[in-house]
């Protein structure tokens, strides 16, 4: 059984890209999870869709040039080469596992459109493997996704929240999909550390996250009647100077200005010290998506000793949070969330006991060795019973 990563130099997931224009214009959210593959003593396998290169007339040089991209981007973050080992379609077998991401690769194309992406999709829906789809951003174009995913033969999703259980949203879109989602949980990189003592720290919150644009999915603005996709980081943002008194707002819209370009005002906000900024506050948000998923701030916050404060909401409490002990729960609006902090404030106690504890669950819950492992030994049982299944067809078959 080999782990398979489809493109890792593509966008910003994994490390920073080649095209360094995205350069500390977004979180590298899944580089624990990738560095964890770096550590082991085993290869890093990976599935380039590099045949895609040789369907115009240049096919040598765009051949070329996209292992070079590949090859660059190794160089770029500091890897090394005899670490990888590229995979062609017949390598791939049925006992090996492809990840891959749903947004860039099943989110513009239709599956029967002559586009290369959507020629690269039928090359993958041949696969025999495993395929695993990490789901962050599905709600662009989220119906292409759906319907690509159902064709590509998706085997199972992935995300922050099983949000086939905690998202009404996902259910309705992917109402083909009949399965939990495996939830696969944000994890701190190691630069995040309680480094200030709880007391000595501002009491206030600290408000942290980006604001997407406008959403333009015709599905998700009908279904939540809004194209905001964090509207408490918007309204958090809208009264920062209002509710400073007890919560200072380092939130950051994406706001197209000429004299303000959005990938320099994201890389002023990526560029910020959150280590620090965590360190020097006693609480801290970083206000949910309405689709279903938290931000990666929450365990960097955590990891920092600072006080979480978040939706009561399964998207917690399903990997073992308790609300209360771990987090403070608000009920999504800014004055329940102006409440809770004005009370804490005033038990300072009991808010020093939620640091230590939501400190030690990061720690013994959501270390990168724990997830993955666990991860493994799922995806390890749904293989073989896909397999077992697959046998046992077969030979009904046979005997029919």
């Amino acid at each position: 059984m080999r782990f398979i990563f489809h493109n890792p130099h593509d966008l910003i997931w994994y490390k920073s890209p080649f095209n360094l224009k995205f350069k500390k214009t977004g979180p590298e959210k899944y580089v624990n999870f990738f560095n964890w593959f770096l550590r082991q003593d085993e290869l890093v396998y990976v599935y380039l869709d590099k045949s895609s290169y040789f369907l115009d007339s240049k096919k040598y040089f765009k051949y070329y040039k996209s292992l070079l991209v590949f090859y660059g981007w190794i160089l770029l973050n500091g890897m090394s080469f005899s670490k990888f080992k590229i995979l062609n379609e017949d390598d791939i077998s049925e006992n090996d596992f492809l990840f891959m991401f749903v947004y860039g690769n099943l989110n513009n194309d239709p599956f029967d459109s002559n586009s290369i992406r959507a020629i690269l999709n039928n090359r993958i829906a041949n696969l025999k493997s495993f395929k695993i789809a990490h789901l962050t951003h599905y709600m662009y174009n989220s119906n292409f996704i759906s319907i690509n995913s159902e064709k590509i033969g998706i085997d199972l999703f992935v995300a922050e929240s099983n949000l086939f259980k905690n998202s009404k949203f996902f259910k309705q879109i992917f109402s083909w999909y009949k399965k939990d989602v495996y939830c696969l949980p944000f994890t701190p990189k190691n630069k995040f550390v309680f480094k200030r003592s709880f007391k000595s720290r501002i009491p206030k919150a600290v408000a942290t996250g980006t604001i997407t644009l406008p959403i333009e999915d015709e599905d998700f603005v009908s279904f939540f009647n809004s194209n905001q996709l964090h509207p408490m980081r918007e309204q958090i943002f809208n009264e920062r100077t209002l509710i400073s008194d007890v919560c200072e707002s380092f939130i950051s819209p994406i706001v197209e200005k000429i004299d303000q370009p959005n990938d320099l005002k994201q890389r002023k906000y990526f560029s910020l010290d959150f280590v620090e900024l965590y360190n020097n506050y006693q609480f801290f948000i970083v206000p949910e998506e309405v689709s279903g998923l938290p931000g990666i701030g929450f365990v960097e916050g955590m990891a920092c000793g600072s006080v979480f404060i978040g939706l009561k909401s399964p998207i917690y409490s399903d990997i073992g949070m308790v609300e209360g002990v771990h987090y403070i729960g608000y009920d999504g609006t800014l004055s329940d969330l102006i409440s809770k902090i004005k009370y804490y404030q005033k038990n300072t106690d009991l808010l020093n006991q939620i640091s230590q504890t939501s400190y030690l669950f990061v720690k013994s819950n959501l270390n990168i060795d724990l997830i993955v492992n666990n991860f493994f030994a799922e995806i390890t049982f749904l293989l073989n019973k896909k397999n077992e299944n697959i046998f046992n067809q077969a030979n009904s078959n046979y005997k029919l």
